[in-house]
């Protein structure tokens, strides 16, 4: 038995919480499906990933920390709502942190969100007379909005590098554009130079503003460390999932763990992007360093850098040892998503032609090139009809 999800504000954030009853499984990678990948990715609002979210599961990372209080007993969730722990959503906050990291970045307003809320949020969704149906050792999840974005976004983000690098889109119709042109601008990125700020603030602390000439960027998630940004038990305690994933304390820039030497993936603040002190920096951006390589080689280490950062991939030699495709674990809900999204048989990545957003597309059939029907209709209308 699991109960709907419910949204509450906590650590001045907002978390998503679940009871379970004891008996069940927590971690459900068996849940990651082609299609429940491809509704993740291609989520744009907040009811679309309310419902992947509770399609899928628990998220559950494998190297959950001491300040990652993710499961806590029901007895223990009665007691804190008593005592008022948990607040009614902020619509702002929420906002902040619904980045949506698409070929075209997309964040919720208030207007938005409020339907949403009238059935989710903790005030409106009877959570309290829910957990009454649960024993006192039952468990109840708390996962922060924040590492579903993350998670969501890193997919994403990755898929339409890959759909550009493999499979780009054809040309819409009147479009010029030879096909050589830059994938990784194809799929949301914009180029800046490394400018003379990075270089003597950061360069003597990290070896990405001294090494690279020029870096390409997107908008990826939300940046939850601006307010506290050099308390480090509270870094834990803001994006876990985040801190998992990175080699350095979180400061105006980190970086992705697990890369190759050359360590070109480096999360910015949107304030050291558009160097402006007078901007503030609400968002993490994804950088990809360089300095003179073709966009093709910087995308494959770049899809390299963040399944080892996101990933942290584990050969299953038990059905790898004779395969020239190696499989990986399945252990978690995330490892189970990232091998849905590189090793799914009889699939391919496709860059759908109207938003140039990625999803997998079966092989079979007549290739499709949106995805969905959405895109599809605006297509025809605005393009074959003309």
């Amino acid at each position: 038995m699991k109960s709907r999800i419910t949204l509450a504000q906590r650590y001045g954030q907002t978390i998503i919480l679940r009871a379970y009853s004891k008996e069940e499984p927590l971690q459900t990678p068996e849940a990651a499906s082609v299609d429940s990948l491809n509704r993740l990715i291609l989520s744009k609002n907040l009811r679309s990933l309310i419902d992947s979210i509770d399609e899928l599961g628990a998220m559950l990372p494998a190297n959950l920390t001491k300040h990652d209080q993710r499961i806590l007993a029901v007895e223990e969730v009665r007691k804190l709502l008593a005592d008022k722990k948990f607040k009614k959503v902020d619509y702002q906050q929420l906002s902040n942190e619904m980045l949506f990291a698409s070929r075209f970045p997309y964040r919720p307003n208030k207007k938005a969100l409020s339907e949403i809320l009238r059935e989710h949020d903790l005030p409106k969704s009877n959570f309290e007379t829910t957990l009454t149906r649960f024993a006192d050792d039952d468990i109840v999840i708390l996962e922060r909005i924040q590492d579903w974005m993350e998670l969501r976004n890193s997919l994403a983000v990755t898929a339409r590098v890959m759909g550009n690098l493999h499979n780009p889109p054809k040309l819409l119709k009147g479009e010029v554009q030879n096909e050589n042109s830059n994938g990784l601008l194809r799929a949301g990125f914009q180029q800046k130079e490394v400018s003379k700020l990075m270089k003597n603030t950061w360069g003597l602390q990290h070896h990405f503003f001294r090494t690279f000439s020029n870096y390409y960027h997107t908008d990826f998630v939300y940046n939850p460390y601006k307010l506290d940004r050099y308390a480090g038990e509270i870094l834990e305690k803001r994006t876990p999932y985040h801190h998992s994933v990175i080699s350095c304390k979180p400061n105006w820039y980190t970086a992705l763990r697990n890369q190759n030497q050359k360590k070109r993936v480096l999360f910015l603040t949107d304030q050291l992007i558009r160097d402006d002190k007078k901007i503030e920096d609400m968002d993490h951006q994804l950088c990809i360093g360089y300095d003179g390589e073709d966009w093709r080689s910087l995308a494959q280490e770049f899809i390299t850098s963040m399944i080892k950062g996101y990933m942290n991939p584990k050969i299953d030699w038990a059905t790898s040892q004779w395969s020239q495709h190696p499989t990986f674990e399945n252990s978690t809900l995330i490892e189970a998503l990232w091998n849905q999204l590189l090793y799914s048989k009889g699939h391919s990545i496709i860059v759908c032609q109207t938003c140039g957003d990625a999803t997998l597309s079966p092989n079979r059939g007549k290739p499709s090139v949106y995805c969905s029907g959405t895109c599809r209709n605006y297509y025809n209308e605005h393009y074959i009809s003309r």
